[in-house]
């Protein structure tokens, strides 16, 4: 509807308004702040990409789900509180978010989807809600300045590459509910010295800290299970075995 004009510099929508459809003020790079009403019950995916401009959202407690690339490749957004009700951050919906520094995941959210918030190159910080299930391939990827990930008791699988190219990140702590971290998780994150690893995980994917050089490894395990890849730790790093936190 006013995609890509570039002259639109806000935006209240009134109160009427039910739906906003897809791509409907994508590319609008004048644009800096919206506000969505109550009323809104469905935004279709893409419907603010490309909004280069944008900083500041008012986005209504109704939804439940950021659809996928709502807000990609909205650069300078520098902070979004996802509502309470959100249960699901779509595809690529916050990736190239190059300002975003601080991430919040509520409680209610169940999946982060694919590549939700790669290449937000600024984000140092994200807390994890605690009924977080899966984290999708590469949802963080190029997040180039991420210093620390806790993983809560609730993620039980992390898939391939949804750390990948995380260069400055340091620490992982993994929670108690983890049981799969795929091929390439941890993939050049060149600063990670430290991860724990729970006995919970039962399988580990061949090349999933593939150069992290400077990296030791804590398991709870007293010895590699059998169900672990042959080359989970290919680089050969220091692991000490029947590792606690306690």
């Amino acid at each position: 509807a006013f995609a890509s004009c570039s002259n639109l510099t806000s935006i209240e929508i009134p109160n009427s308004v039910t739906s906003i459809g897809g791509g409907a003020f994508a590319g609008c790079s004048g644009l800096t702040s919206i506000i969505i009403p109550e009323s809104v019950t469905s935004i279709i995916g893409a419907a603010f990409k490309d909004c280069s401009g944008l900083k500041s959202v008012k986005f209504p407690n109704t939804l439940e789900k950021i659809e996928p690339l709502m807000f990609a490749d909205c650069s300078s957004l520098t902070n979004f509180d996802i509502p309470s009700r959100v249960t699901c951050i779509g595809s690529g919906a916050f990736s190239g978010c190059s300002s975003l520094s601080d991430v919040v995941i509520p409680d209610n959210v169940l999946i982060i989807e694919d590549h939700a918030y790669s290449y937000c190159g600024n984000l140092v910080t994200v807390t994890f809600g605690t009924n977080l299930k899966t984290i999708e391939e590469s949802a963080f990827n190029g997040c180039a300045r991420l210093k620390t990930v806790i993983i809560p008791d609730s993620v039980t699988t992390l898939e391939e590459f949804a750390f990948f190219q995380c260069y400055q990140l340091e620490k992982v702590v993994l929670g108690n509910g983890i049981t799969s971290i795929k091929e390439n998780t941890f993939h050049r994150c060149d600063g990670l010295t430290s991860i724990f690893i729970p006995k919970s995980v039962t399988s580990i994917e061949n090349l999933a800290f593939m150069d992290c050089y400077d990296l030791t490894i804590y398991c709870e395990a007293d010895s590699k299970p059998e169900t672990w890849g042959e080359a989970w730790n290919v680089l050969e790093c220091p692991v000490e075995w029947g590792y606690s936190q306690e």
